[in-house]
């Protein structure tokens, strides 16, 4: 699925605000980057910036959404310094 450039770049800022970077308990300079199920985004859209933004192949970035789905939630990266 091909975005135009103007289509990409709301879906990106969306995607974005979607991003939670949470704070791990086990060092205090390791973040944790999730996604969080919604009503709002779909299963393509996640998939695509998954991809894009966080540099996942397809079959990572499904299964990231898949677990998102289905648990409410997934742990996407372990980051030792901001992403965005």
């Amino acid at each position: 699925m091909m975005y135009d450039e103007d289509e990409f770049k709301k879906v990106n800022e969306l995607f974005k605000k979607y991003l939670k970077i949470r704070s791990k308990t086990k060092t205090g300079d390791e973040k944790s980057l999730y996604i969080h199920n919604d009503n709002v985004h779909s299963m393509n859209d996640i998939i695509v910036n998954l991809m894009v933004v966080c540099d996942l192949d397809e079959v990572q970035a499904e299964q990231c959404a898949l677990i998102a789905h289905n648990k409410g939630k997934c742990e996407v990266k372990v980051l030792s310094e901001p992403l965005l």
